[in-house]
Parts: structure tokens; C-alpha cells; sequence
């Protein structure tokens, strides 16, 4: 564990200064998650990314994070029994907030992302009903074909253009950062990133989605790249994408599934 991360473990920890207390907290935290295989979860946004949202959008809260990657103090995450003495507030889809602004960036798993949306357009419903200002920013893979990605840009709810990002223009924070050297820190995108903004009317009114503020967005992922030498390192050690190296074993699997098809005899 990073010493940095340590200490932002420690800062997010619920105890009142109990060393035992916060480190069997701790253990249980990166049990929990190294079990899993996913060390940390997915991969995250960058600082700067963050800020432009702040600044520019009031986002606050994430709705998918863990105690391990998160950015703010307040966030939701998969493991409230482990995570709650961290800050987490559990699961999004138990999550009702009436207002605030939030960031979206859901597991890459088609339908965790259209439950996302789903619940989302509830809320904004709800608060634009109330005349309360509520406001979600989505960033979520390119994939234009499947059900959650039309339902974002359908939106009746969504502000503004979709933003549109090339997979080659744009980097995240690796999942598992509490482990990585400042090297492997950033990673390049595998795939195209769709971002989204639905808000009540009110939260529009706050939390104007301008051309502007997209433009700036785009240009936060885009200093989100790891350097062309950092890249190329990481590559050499091995360090791949593992939902890209998944699509391409379903590929595989698809190919050969249609190749053995073909060879039956009619």
C-alpha cells in the first residue's frame, strides 16, 4: 500500500484515533478487494479531471468508487461492511439524493451501466418534479450498440452535447493505484469515453453543461495520457488493459464458435 494512500485511508477513517481499530479496518479493505482480483475496482479519473468537474460542474459525490480510488470524501461503493468506516454511503442503487451534483462512472459491465442510467433518470425525474437542482455526469465506454449508451444520449434529461473522446486522446488513473509506482499510475484508454450530463432543470440552471465547460473536460482527459516512455513501459512489463484483453478472449470465443458451426457437416 502507497504511503500516500495509507494516509488518505487514514483521514477518511471513521475511528477516533484507535491504531488497532484503523488498521484491522484496513485489512479487511484490502482483503476484501485483493479476493476479488480487482485490487482496487476499476479505473478512476484523473485529479484533474475531478477538478474541472468541480469547478465547472459541482460535482461532489461519486457514485462508483471505493475507499481505495475515490476522489471525494463522499462516494458510494460496492461493500458497505467493509468500506462504510471509510466513508462510503453503500450502494448508488439505495442512494435517493433530492439534490446535488454527481459523477457517474460505473463498472464496465453493460448492465450495471443501464441500471445506472436507469436509477439516475429516476432521481432527475424525481427532482425536476420538485424543482430541485439535481445533476449526474455519466462517463462510460463508447459502445454505441448497446443499450445503456442509446439510453444515455436519448435522455430526456441530458444537457447539452454528448462529449465524444478517442481512445488514443484521453488516459484514467489505474484501478489498483494503491499499489502502483508513479509510473504506472495513468493508463491509456482502451476504448472511445462517452461523457453525459442529465440534469432537472434546476440543475441546469446551476450547473450549466456549456460547449465550454465540455471542451474543458475533454482537454483534463486528454492531460490524463501517460507519457509515450511511461507507456511503453508499462506495456512491456505486461501491464494490459483487463477488460480489453476479456472482449478479446469473447472475440476469440466467437470466432472460433462460428468457425466450428461452419465446418458441420449440412
Amino acid at each position: 500500500l502507497r504511503a500516500s494512500h495509507l494516509q488518505k485511508l487514514r483521514d477518511l477513517h471513521s475511528s477516533s484515533g484507535d491504531d488497532a481499530s484503523f488498521h484491522r479496518a484496513v485489512l479487511r479493505l484490502l482483503l476484501r478487494y485483493d479476493a476479488l482480483g480487482a485490487r482496487g475496482s476499476q479505473c478512476a479519473l484523473s485529479d484533474g479531471v475531478f477538478r474541472v468537474l468541480r469547478t465547472r460542474l459541482g460535482v461532489g459525490f461519486e457514485c462508483f468508487a471505493s475507499p481505495l480510488n475515490c476522489r471525494f470524501a463522499h462516494y458510494c461503493s460496492a461493500f458497505a461492511d467493509t468500506d462504510s468506516v471509510f466513508g462510503a454511503f453503500g450502494s448508488f442503487f439505495d442512494l435517493s439524493p433530492t439534490e446535488g451534483s454527481f459523477e457517474c462512472n460505473p463498472p464496465f459491465v453493460p448492465e450495471v451501466m443501464l441500471a445506472a442510467v436507469a436509477h439516475a433518470e429516476a432521481l432527475v425525474s424525481r427532482a425536476d418534479a420538485a424543482g430541485a437542482p439535481l445533476s449526474f455526469v455519466f462517463v462510460v465506454p463508447e459502445w454505441g450498440g448497446l443499450p445503456f449508451h442509446r439510453r444515455l444520449l436519448a435522455s430526456r434529461w441530458r444537457r447539452g452535447e454528448a462529449l465524444s473522446i478517442g481512445a488514443e486522446a484521453h488516459g484514467f488513473v489505474d484501478g489498483a493505484q494503491h499499489v502502483k509506482g508513479a509510473a504506472d499510475l495513468l493508463r491509456e484508454s482502451s476504448f472511445a469515453t462517452t461523457v453525459v450530463v442529465l440534469q432537472s432543470a434546476a440543475g441546469a440552471a446551476r450547473w450549466p453543461a456549456t460547449a465550454e465547460a465540455m471542451e474543458e473536460v475533454r482537454e483534463a482527459f486528454k492531460a490524463a495520457l501517460p507519457s509515450a516512455d511511461d507507456a511503453a513501459a508499462r506495456r512491456k512489463r505486461g501491464g494490459g488493459d483487463a477488460v480489453a484483453k476479456l472482449l478479446r478472449r469473447r472475440e476469440a470465443a466467437a470466432g472460433d464458435g462460428r468457425e466450428k458451426k461452419r465446418a458441420r457437416p449440412g
